[in-house]
């Protein structure tokens, strides 16, 4: 018995996982059913009606775009929630989603490299900004513990200073920086 032939208008609907792929990514980019159609013969040797384009977008890329969108939404309350409680969160979901969108890009054959390169350039610069706040954060932890070490050392001198009352406040900090730090802190 001979292979039956797929339906003419469930083609797109039988392709190969790759080609299916390769297909909704180009129409979520926006790429026409006439081109797509044509892009399809030439590429794959397969021709679909417009129909078939229809029942494809309906049945495999509308459901992508709604997840799209969800994803979005849900995107959108996370920034929203951590901008109002004020915890700067939202940089780091802001970074995800650059980096969510440079991977669907990685993935889509049509994509331009110089929309690639700027979202790779974006996540590296985010990774150089995170790297120097991490930077200053252990500077200044070891300015902080270096100072309280200081202040210990000098704990019953910074007392006489803290009295002094001949100095007011600037010359009492002038004092004190000087007998930790030695006679050119400023």
């Amino acid at each position: 018995m001979a292979e039956k032939k797929p339906r003419a208008d469930a083609k797109l609907l039988n392709l190969p996982e790759e080609v299916a792929a390769e297909l909704s990514s180009a129409l979520l980019e926006g790429m026409g059913y006439a081109k797509a159609r044509k892009w399809l013969a030439d590429n794959y040797g397969v021709r679909a009606s417009m129909d078939a384009f229809s029942r494809f977008y309906e049945k495999v890329c509308a459901p992508e775009l709604l997840a799209r969108r969800r994803r979005t939404v849900k995107t959108a309350d996370m920034l929203a929630e951590a901008v109002a409680a004020g915890t700067g969160r939202y940089d780091a979901v802001l970074m995800e989603q650059v980096k969510q969108r440079t991977f669907e890009l990685l993935l889509n054959p049509q994509a331009k490299a110089d929309q690639v390169m700027l979202l790779m350039s974006t996540i590296q610069r985010g990774q150089d900004q995170k790297l120097k706040e991490e930077q200053l954060a252990l500077a200044r932890d070891k300015f902080e513990f270096s100072a309280a070490e200081a202040a210990l050392k000098h704990a019953a001198e910074l007392q006489v200073i803290s009295r002094d009352t001949s100095k007011d406040t600037q010359g009492k900090v002038n004092e004190a920086r000087r007998l930790m730090y030695g006679e050119d802190a400023k």
